[in-house]
C-alpha cells in the first residue's frame, strides 16, 4: 500500500534535506509543489498568461519569462497580490498533484508519496493525504541558513516569516514534527526511528 504523507514546514527549516534523505531510506516518490507551480508559470505553462494578465509584462524578463524572484518580494510584500497569484497557480498544482498520486496508488509500487508544500493546509492538499508530518528549525537556525544559503537580506526575511502561517497552529494540525535544527545526521536518525515505528503500525 501507498502511503501518502505530506510534508510542511517553514521557510529555512531544512523541508530539501529532509526529502533528500526520505528518497535515500525510503521507496519514494516526492512531489515538490513549488517546482510544479514553476514550471506551470514557465512560458507555455497553464498558469502564465494568468498570471501576466493580472500582475503586467513588466513582471517578464528579457526571454519572456516570469521574474520569479520581482514577482515573490511583490506577493510576499502585498497580501492582497499574493492571494491573487494562489488563487491562480494553487488549483493547477493540486490537480497536477491528484494526478500523479492516483498513477502511483494504482501502480502501487511505491511505500510512499511526500507532497512538499509550505502552504499545505492553506492550500486543503491535506485533504487527500494520508498524514502530515512537519519540519521544524529554530528561528535563529533559520535565519542563518537563509542568509548563508540564499544570500537573503535581514529585511526579506522579516518578510517572509511574516507572511507564513504560526507555526504553532500548523504544528497541531500534523500528526509528527521532526526537528531539523541540528546536523543532517541527527534528523536522519530520527527519521528512521520515526519510519520503523510506522511501519510496525501499518
Amino acid at each position: 500500500m501507498t502511503k501518502l504523507v505530506g510534508i510542511t514546514g517553514g521557510v529555512g527549516c531544512g523541508k530539501t534535506t529532509v526529502l533528500e534523505i526520505l528518497k535515500e531510506i525510503t521507496n519514494c516518490r516526492v512531489l515538490l509543489t513549488d517546482e510544479i507551480a514553476r514550471d506551470l508559470m514557465k512560458k507555455g505553462g497553464k498558469a502564465y498568461l494568468a498570471i501576466i494578465d493580472f500582475f503586467g509584462q513588466d513582471y517578464l524578463d528579457m526571454s519572456g519569462e516570469i521574474d520569479r524572484v520581482k514577482l515573490s518580494k511583490t506577493v510576499f510584500a502585498e497580501e492582497n497580490k499574493r492571494m491573487v497569484l494562489n488563487s491562480i497557480v494553487h488549483p493547477m498544482v493540486k490537480q497536477e498533484v491528484v494526478t500523479a498520486i492516483t498513477a502511483e496508488k494504482i501502480e502501487g509500487k511505491l511505500n510512499y508519496v511526500f507532497v512538499e508544500s509550505a502552504i499545505l493546509f492553506e492550500a486543503h492538499f491535506d485533504k487527500f493525504l494520508d498524514e502530515v508530518w512537519y519540519i521544524y528549525a529554530d528561528e535563529e537556525v533559520r535565519r542563518e541558513r537563509l542568509k548563508k544559503g540564499r544570500n537573503y537580506s535581514d529585511q526579506r526575511i522579516d518578510a517572509m516569516l511574516k507572511a507564513q502561517a504560526g507555526q504553532d497552529e500548523y504544528i497541531k494540525k500534523c500528526k509528527h514534527v521532526i526537528d531539523n535544527s541540528k546536523d543532517r545526521s541527527i534528523t536522519r536518525e530520527n527519521l528512521l526511528n520515526l519510519l520503523a515505528d510506522d511501519s510496525i503500525k501499518q
